[in-house]
């Protein structure tokens, strides 16, 4: 189901976002209120509690609505979104006392990934891909699928768990139609993952000096194809294979991202690569 933005006018967008936070600071009050009075009852602080996070959750809406469409002013608006990061939100935060006495406040929160490019395409207010190839999604699912399949090799999972693994997933057509059949060596990752990224963002690549004719330095040389600036490397598979599983709901067990997990996942590196900024490590 195709998302749509509140608005597609910047200006009003602005004054809705400025109704709407003074929104959060009169419904802040009145929930602060609430919580100080000593005859307010339980509904009446949970119908204050939802009125306040009901405007929290408009604010964020219009947003994210104003991040989008700036991005979709941009010249190349998949590459602006790649490249913004991680919006902030904000958020009720609720503290209980030692003394039995509940403090509220409004935080901001940056989310924890960059934007969700799927998404970001979705409520695009004009019609037609703003990706290279807008089937990508459909791509990636197939390449997890076969890193799901050689994670099952790996921890050696007989034929009819394997079997069940694949059948979770779907398989891309056309040219990437074997993506989930291909080995996983990291060459082949890469290959496969530069493939994708590709179909999101291709930046071409101009070499620093024009390579020349071996025999002729004043010809140059024609490169046998185009290449994108965004180059994969192997620690963008080193990145997404730690970010992909998580613990099972069982002690033995390994839960693979879903298709959507990976998508958000994808959409991290591609902020990596257009940006520049470091993958890190959180101990």
């Amino acid at each position: 189901m195709k998302t749509e933005l509140k608005t597609t006018d910047m200006a009003e967008l602005k004054t809705l976002i400025a109704t709407a936070e003074n929104e959060i600071k009169l419904k802040t009050v009145a929930y602060k209120d609430l919580l100080a009075a000593d005859d307010a009852t339980q509904k009446d602080l949970a119908t204050a509690e939802t009125a306040l996070t009901d405007v929290i959750d408009e604010y964020n809406e219009l947003k994210k609505n104003e991040i989008y469409l700036t991005c979709y002013q941009a010249e190349s608006p998949m590459l602006a979104a790649c490249k913004y990061g991680e919006m902030t939100k904000k958020v009720l935060k609720k503290k209980q006392n030692e003394n039995g006495t509940v403090t509220i406040s409004v935080d901001d929160r940056k989310a924890r990934n960059a934007i969700d490019l799927v998404d970001f395409e979705h409520c695009n207010p004009e019609k037609g891909t703003l990706a290279v190839n807008g089937q990508w999604p459909f791509y990636l699912e197939s390449w997890l699928k076969s890193l799901a399949l050689n994670l099952g090799t790996e921890i050696e999972l007989d034929a009819k768990a394997q079997n069940e693994l694949a059948a979770k997933y779907k398989d891309a057509d056309g040219e990437f139609a074997n993506l989930s059949r291909k080995s996983c060596s990291m060459k082949s990752m890469v290959r496969d993952l530069q493939a994708i990224v590709d179909c999101i963002v291709f930046i071409d690549y101009v070499p620093k000096e024009e390579p020349t004719d071996e025999f002729d330095s004043k010809k140059p040389v024609k490169p046998a194809k185009k290449l994108n600036a965004l180059k994969v490397t192997s620690k963008d598979i080193n990145y997404i294979k730690n970010r992909m599983t998580k613990a099972g709901k069982t002690a033995l067990a390994i839960r693979m991202a879903s298709p959507k997990e990976m998508r958000i996942i994808v959409g991290n590196v591609m902020y990596h690569l257009t940006t520049g900024k470091p993958y890190t490590i959180e101990a």
